[in-house]
């Protein structure tokens, strides 16, 4: 189990200034997210978080006033305890998890192979079984980083200032790029 030391260090840097504003940003755009999802059609976006808002950035489905409603709305349902909106299945969180997990299960492995100096077909089939092992595992892992590290569902007094966007064509596509500014 971890100290109380280690867990009160651990929430002071995570409630730091600019620290404790981007994951208050990253769980407003998770539920931004979810939000538009179920008022776009075909919404197909990312987001980036920081101190002073984020961005989304997708296909151009969604227009200027339909992401201000949506920020609006994820803020008061945060607000009212919906907290599950703060979590994303698709967040780079669990991406850089799955990643990590997958990379550091198999090279560990490889160290023990090495160490052995033989390798034969089983250990391939091993190898593959590590992975997939180590990917299963690392989805709840994921998950459970985003709301106790990468998020912050308590919002607190944070307030959208202004949604700007901005909308391109990239390689043939219509894209847009929605500047979310908030103050807190």
């Amino acid at each position: 189990m971890l100290s109380k030391s280690f867990i009160s260090v651990t929430n002071l840097f995570l409630d730091a200034p600019l620290i404790k504003e981007t994951r208050q940003n990253h769980a407003l755009e998770h539920a931004t997210l979810h939000l538009l999802a179920g008022r776009v059609g075909k919404l197909r976006m990312a987001g980036h978080s920081n101190p002073r808002g984020f961005i989304l950035v997708g296909n151009d489905t969604a227009t200027t006033p339909v992401v201000e409603k949506a920020v609006r709305d994820a803020i008061t349902q945060l607000r009212q305890g919906k907290r599950e909106l703060a979590l994303h299945p698709n967040c780079g969180t669990n991406l850089l998890t799955s990643a990590g997990m997958v990379a550091a299960s198999l090279w560990f492995y490889i160290q023990l192979l090495q160490a052995r100096r033989k390798v034969n077909w089983a250990d391939f089939s091993t190898f593959v079984l590590i992975g997939l092992v180590a990917l299963v595992l690392s989805r709840p892992l994921g998950m459970w980083l985003q709301r106790h590290v990468t998020t912050k569902a308590d919002l607190e007094n944070l307030t959208l200032l202004s949604v700007k966007t901005i909308r391109l064509d990239l390689l043939g596509r219509r894209i847009a790029l929605h500047f979310v500014s908030t103050v807190g």
